[in-house]
């Protein structure tokens, strides 16, 4: 075998030693106490499962009979009068001047 093919092999052994060492540390460093997520799921009790479902549904079904409920009639606001135009005033004025001659 020449020279180049050994170096070559030599490299790729390493490189495929690396790779795999590098695969069986990530696997050791993983905490065994830290489950899955297909495991969690399994950790839940089906009874928690429904009393969450339970309060969730009264909820809701509370928060519906309060968009159903009507309104309380409110007493509309007394409207605010707008004040005169200013001729409408000037002219008022006027008129009450006339009349106190006259009268």
């Amino acid at each position: 075998m020449s020279r180049r093919a050994l170096l070559a092999l030599s490299a790729a052994a390493a490189a495929f030693v690396l790779v795999l060492g590098g695969a069986a540390a990530g696997l050791s460093l993983r905490s065994p106490t830290a489950p899955s997520q297909a495991a969690a799921a399994e950790v839940v009790p089906v009874d928690l499962v429904r009393a969450r479902e339970a309060e969730y549904r009264r909820l809701l079904e509370e928060a519906n009979a309060q968009l159903r409920a009507p309104e309380p009639a409110l007493a509309p606001a007394p409207l605010a009068q707008p004040d005169p135009p200013r001729e409408h005033r000037e002219r008022g004025r006027h008129h009450e001047r006339h009349e106190d001659d006259d009268g």
